[in-house]
């Protein structure tokens, strides 16, 4: 069964609760393709992809680089506690629950502590008034 390329919004909404009591049966790129769908369709008020854990982390992390155009290649030139990465990671895991491990991997900001120690502080700060936070929390372009 090919979950993403469902087009009527009713089967796709029930496909998508389905997927959030946390079963999929399919291939690990299948299960980012539902999720990244799920995330730009009807069934993305509230939450979106929910907490979704790495997979919904890895389209939270594409999403993310696209609203602050950033490529993968500055996760890995920019330092590894740089604002943009700071927030970014913050939105990640406020959206998916991944770990600091997972953070610390995929966004190159160094060991599991000093990752915990600034997306505790970012938290600590007003949102609403932040460039960065205002691109990540706009629709999708």
């Amino acid at each position: 069964m090919k979950y993403c390329h469902e087009s009527n919004p009713e089967k796709q909404n029930a496909m998508y609760e389905q997927l959030c009591h946390g079963w999929y049966i399919g291939t690990k790129e299948g299960k980012k393709a539902l999720l990244k769908k799920v995330s730009d369709g009807p069934a993305a008020s509230g939450d979106g992809i929910g907490r979704f854990g790495d997979a919904g982390g890895e389209v939270r992390l594409a999403q993310g680089l696209l609203r602050l155009d950033k490529t993968n290649e500055d996760l890995i030139t920019d330092g590894k506690c740089c604002e943009w990465k700071v927030v970014l990671a913050s939105w990640i895991k406020s959206q998916c629950g991944v770990s600091n491990q997972w953070l610390s991997d995929h966004l190159h900001m160094g060991s599991i502590y000093t990752v915990s120690r600034v997306v505790a502080q970012e938290n600590r700060r007003p949102k609403g008034r932040r460039k960065l936070w205002r691109k990540l929390l706009t629709a999708n372009r």
